[in-house]
């Protein structure tokens, strides 16, 4: 199969994971937008506060886990929303390492 014969039986357009994709990261800018020019917050930061608002005090792992975003950009969302009193941190009694956020 030439290169050109390959290009045009694989549409990455045409498929299914690719299209929601597309969908997902436009309707998160949106948004992104709406929640910035409101109040601020990046698509990391409404997430996380969308998140810890629904299902209250979670750590690291358990929002990047509900987010689908990797731990250090949820770290780095947290900070921020931290740094302006948009979430409050509680530490764990048992293991002081661990913190959750609410």
């Amino acid at each position: 199969m030439t290169p050109a014969a390959s290009e045009a039986a694989f549409a990455l357009e045409e498929l299914l994971p690719y299209r929601l994709s597309v969908v997902t990261n436009r309707s998160s800018r949106l948004f992104a937008w709406c929640y910035s020019e409101a109040f601020g917050l990046s698509i990391p930061e409404w997430r996380v506060l969308a998140v810890v608002g629904r299902f209250g005090g979670l750590s690291a792992s358990a929002v990047a886990e509900r987010t689908a975003m990797d731990k250090v950009m949820v770290t780095r969302a947290v900070r921020g929303l931290l740094d302006r009193g948009l979430l409050a941190r509680t530490e764990d009694d048992a293991d002081r390492r661990c913190s959750d956020w609410a």
